[in-house]
């Protein structure tokens, strides 16, 4: 599949970069939008770019049929991670258990259906694009995924913008609705708990500007409230809980979103009291559901991987053909091109050809990519892996590069460079809600994301 609008991007780069004035023009929007994305010389709040990276000029511009068929296949990802789950866990504390989901101290777990229902209304799949082929290689469910903040700030930027936007709309791009989908799920949620029109909360991690923060959510808030929903930014700590659920400042609430990663909630340090009390009461429902974060386990992945065999035809082709070869790091003997071996002895001799991935953590921290190590290195990557317990060996596909008209950090002229990128499609309650771009222009690097010299960017679709 031709992922790229290329004669679309042609047509728009000769506008942007054909002539000095609309050059320099281009410079100056690069400027605008880092500094709108909150961006300085040590980096930018909430990861928008690495110091490194260069500022993209437009947006990754996709083929109306590449954009409609991610957002497709995540939806079809999602039911079958749910179904690997059921099928290799007869209840969810033994899903929990089998997983080695390791509890946060700051844990709101639930094994209450009508809580963790919602899990997978929220997701935001990684997806590299390769031989023309997309490949899932982890699949985040979660209210706290990152991205839709960050897409409506860069996606309103580039429409706002009195040289692109006018192109993009003669051209007839798009973008989707970043906010709508995911009120669409917590006023469902809320409906499904008898609340017609909800209070909602919405949990940052502190207050004050900067990612995370009151003014990092302003906007979502007011969304909220235009659509009949009255909304609050709140912090944890300032909630507590009354006679019917949880109350900020004295106000009962119906839902509470939260922004902010469970795993990490000990570290800001956030109090979680109020919110464990609902969760154990069976009051305000708390959105995502932590049980968000076990289905987020890249063992499942392994699973769905390894027990393609037992699926329908259909799904079983869907996950050989969008699914990497996946599987827990263990020792034991595994299928493998036909034939069978031992999986250590397949990763030693295949180092190339894997990657080493921790099943329960996120930003590329403890990832181990075999061509980017030597034998020595690689070989001890594997036995930590082992002993660890809790990682996934997956295979290796090559992002493709595509064009990008970028500005070079310190440089006042632009350029097009070939840049590879990780693909997110926000999925909630089954709408696409904007794709997240994350883009290098290494084309060798293996993994994308900023604080390894990425920068985020945003997807418009073309007709």
């Amino acid at each position: 599949m031709n992922f790229i609008a290329t004669d679309v991007a042609r047509t728009v780069d000769e506008a942007l970069l054909g002539s000095v004035p609309a050059r320099r023009d281009s410079c100056e929007r690069a400027a605008r939008l880092d500094r709108h994305m909150g961006a300085t010389d040590e980096g930018a709040e909430g990861m928008y770019r690495h110091p490194a990276a260069p500022v993209p000029l437009r947006p990754v511009l996709l083929t109306q049929r590449a954009a409609a068929g991610m957002v497709a296949a995540t939806r079809r990802l999602v039911r079958l991670i749910a179904a690997v789950g059921d099928r290799r866990a007869p209840d969810f504390p033994t899903l929990v258990e089998r997983l080695g989901y390791r509890v946060p101290p700051c844990s709101v777990l639930t094994d209450r259906p009508s809580w963790n229902r919602w899990a997978f209304a929220m997701a935001r799949p990684d997806i590299v694009v390769s031989g023309g082929r997309p490949w899932f290689v982890e699949c985040n469910l979660d209210s706290a995924v990152a991205g839709i903040e960050h897409l409506s700030a860069i996606d309103g930027f580039y429409w706002r913008e009195p040289t692109f936007a006018p192109v993009a709309r003669a051209l007839r791009m798009s973008s989707m609705d970043n906010f709508g989908p995911r009120r669409d799920v917590v006023a469902a949620a809320a409906r499904a708990r008898g609340a017609t029109r909800p209070t909602v909360a919405l949990l940052g991690h502190r207050r004050g500007p900067g990612f995370g923060g009151e003014e990092y959510f302003e906007d979502v808030v007011n969304d909220f409230a235009r659509h009949g929903m009255p909304c609050v930014f709140a912090v944890p700590d300032e909630l507590e809980h009354g006679p019917a659920g949880l109350e900020f400042q004295g106000v009962p609430l119906d839902v509470a979103l939260r922004m902010f990663t469970i795993v990490n909630a000990h570290e800001d340090p956030l109090d979680v009291t109020a919110m464990r009390e609902a969760v154990h009461r069976d009051t305000t429902l708390v959105l995502a559901p932590e049980a968000g974060g076990v289905y987020t386990n890249k063992k499942l992945l392994a699973w769905l991987s390894e027990d393609a065999a037992h699926l329908s035809s259909g799904d079983r082709a869907f996950v050989r053909r969008t699914v990497p070869w996946t599987r827990e790091v263990a020792d034991t003997r595994v299928e493998w091109q036909d034939g069978h071996t031992g999986l250590l002895d397949l990763l030693l001799k295949e180092r190339a050809r894997f990657v080493l991935k921790p099943a329960d953590l996120f930003g590329a921290r403890g990832v181990v990519a075999g061509r980017e190590t030597s034998d020595s290195e690689w070989h001890d990557a594997v036995a930590d892996a082992l002993a660890d317990g809790h990682y996934i060996a997956q295979e290796f596909h090559r992002p493709d590069t595509f064009m990008q008209p970028v500005r070079q950090p310190g440089s006042e002229e632009p350029d097009i460079v070939p840049t590879t990128g990780v693909f997110s499609p926000l999925v909630m309650g089954g709408k696409g809600s904007g794709i997240l771009v994350r883009q290098s222009a290494d084309p060798g690097a293996t993994i994308i994301n900023t604080p390894r010299g990425g920068v985020m960017n945003t997807a418009f679709v073309c007709p």
